[in-house]
């Protein structure tokens, strides 16, 4: 499965995450075709979690 395929099955803001992490690998590596490999998807993985997390606090303070 290449990266194209993972934004199939991820609400758009998470899309978003995804690129913005995809064009700082093309800008740090100066490369303009991109290969993910596992560490860059855990990485990916692990970005989205801790704004999923911001996220669920935000709502947490609206609520108050």
């Amino acid at each position: 499965m290449e990266i194209q395929d993972y934004f199939l099955y991820l609400p758009f803001k998470q899309i978003i995450v995804l690129q913005s992490v995809a064009n700082i690998f093309t800008h740090i590596n100066n490369i303009k075709a991109l290969n993910f490999n596992n560490l860059d998807l855990s990485l990916c993985a692990e970005i989205l979690e801790r704004e999923r997390e911001r996220e669920r606090e935000r709502e947490r303070e609206r609520r108050i």
